[in-house]
């Protein structure tokens, strides 16, 4: 019995000091390389940049990841709470990353995306560069 008692306190705790935890904002901040599962053998990559409420999104090829060239850019903000996050991309070039896209899942190592866009979901799976 006394199992149940403490967990309603638990969860509050974790609910009222958030500062607990890293934040969004820390845990976004780098680089995240975009993994691209319809390639087996991918000509390129692709790498995401957040930075103090920028992104800049990079092209490389694959045999020379250090000859990147700059694919778009965006400014970007955290709604939401832990629980139900969203990262809000504005002023892209390409109106389609424009919107509130989901945080499935944000760590140090992964990063899970999703926009509902006419006619399905973009889906955007990431892993953690620096």
């Amino acid at each position: 019995m006394k199992k149940y008692f403490l967990f309603p306190f638990i969860v509050l705790f974790f609910l009222v000091f958030p500062s607990c935890q890293k934040s969004i904002n820390e845990n976004i901040t780098g680089r995240w390389e975009k993994v691209d599962v319809t390639q087996i053998d991918p000509s390129t990559v692709s790498f995401w940049d957040f930075d103090s409420g920028k992104l800049i999104i990079y092209r490389a090829p694959a045999n020379d990841p250090a000859a990147v060239s700059i694919v778009d850019s965006a400014f970007y903000a955290i709604s939401g709470n832990p629980l139900k996050s969203k990262l809000v991309l504005f002023d892209a070039g390409n109106d389609l990353y424009n919107g509130e896209w989901d945080i499935v899942k944000l760590n140090d190592e992964e990063l899970i995306l999703n926009l509902d866009i006419e006619g399905g979901v973009l889906f955007e799976e990431f892993v953690k560069i620096f």
